[in-house]
């Protein structure tokens, strides 16, 4: 009878981390787990301890999030929510010596999400690992995720400043992204540098048209490189109509 009162109470604490964790209220879960710590870390197996080590990572306690999940990893190498998290602590911390070796760990499971390969790339490119990185971006095109596609963006035009590339690379990128001012504003100086001058202001149009700063200075740029003086003027005065 205490066994079943006790298994009861740890699927009840547990559903309540989850809802909490679903919910975003982060320093609520970590005080469930404090509040019922005595009696549920005695019953840890691989789907709790990975909770936990979620919970940890959402308050900040990286170096405590670690020790756990890499005691999960030696018990379970091949569980991908456990790689993806032990993953995550580390890329908390911004120190991308140690994120590099675990991620390239971490990402010889295909079934890691996305955000593991993401996370390995932006250390990558951190420590001027493009070509690992841009391999890595482009094996995985059809999954990334926003912060990924900023990634392969960053590489194509500030690293190898290839314009082209760029225009190519995003034309075929999902509509979600190119819409996005910082996508768009990179797509249309692309274009620009390569001859397409009116494809880079037609690129822009629907943006400065809503008062979008960013797609605004960036038309203006287009103008004043162009030595279009008086339409630079004319797009700063617009703007500033339009915000008031």
């Amino acid at each position: 009878m205490d066994e079943y009162i006790i298994d009861q109470q740890v699927e009840n604490v547990t559903a309540e981390i989850q809802d909490k964790l679903a919910a975003r209220k982060f320093p609520e879960a970590l005080s469930v787990l404090r509040s019922s710590w005595s009696f549920f870390r005695n019953q840890l197996n691989q789907k709790r301890g990975i909770l936990v080590g979620e919970v940890l990572i959402r308050n900040g306690y990286f170096s405590e999030a670690t020790g756990l999940l890499e005691h999960l990893i030696l018990l379970h190498p091949r569980d991908p929510n456990a790689l993806r998290w032990w993953v995550q602590a580390y890329a908390e911390t911004l120190d991308i010596q140690d994120i590099i070796p675990r991620a390239e760990v971490a990402v010889t499971n295909p079934n890691v999400p996305i955000s593991t390969f993401e996370h390995l790339c932006d250390a990558l490119i951190k420590d001027g690992q493009f070509d690992r990185a841009k391999e890595i971006l482009l094996r995985n095109r059809k999954r990334l995720q926003l912060r990924g596609h900023r990634l392969m963006m960053h590489i194509l035009f500030y690293e190898e400043m290839n314009y082209q590339g760029v225009v190519n690379y995003l034309t075929k990128a999902p509509e979600n992204v190119v819409s996005r001012s910082e996508f768009a504003t990179h797509l249309a100086l692309s274009l620009f540098e390569i001859g397409k001058v009116d494809q880079a202001h037609e690129t822009l149009s629907e943006l400065v048209s809503k008062g979008c700063i960013n797609a605004g200075f960036t038309k203006y740029e287009l103008h004043r490189l162009a030595d279009e003086n008086e339409d630079a003027l004319s797009v700063l005065n617009e703007l500033y109509a339009y915000h008031g």
